[in-house]
């Protein structure tokens, strides 16, 4: 089989927001012609990554993405890359 990488891109988040969906957005390099993939991609996880109570608490820095999975075709040996993009929490302190 010809190999096929996905490379998959959630959003960047802060420190403190939800975690976003690391399954939604994604493309392919490799294909041939009209070839396409079947499935859905699913089962991505953030390395490393810490969430509580759905909010990222793990500091700013890129944490690549494991157990991405579902997306098949018989022609192609298909991986997959990609990693969520933590950046430092925008907030402004003020004293009264």
């Amino acid at each position: 089989p010809a190999p096929a990488v996905v490379t998959v891109t959630p959003p960047q988040v802060q420190h403190s927001d939800p975690l976003p969906d690391l399954d939604g957005s994604w493309t392919v390099d490799g294909l041939l012609g009209t070839d396409a993939l079947s499935g859905q991609l699913a089962g991505c996880t953030a390395a490393g990554a810490t969430v509580v109570g759905g909010q990222v608490t793990s500091p700013a820095g890129s944490y690549d993405l494991t157990g991405c999975a579902g997306l098949t075709n018989p022609n192609y040996d298909v991986s997959y890359a990609g990693a969520l993009t933590l950046v430092p929490e925008d907030v402004t302190v003020a004293y009264d």
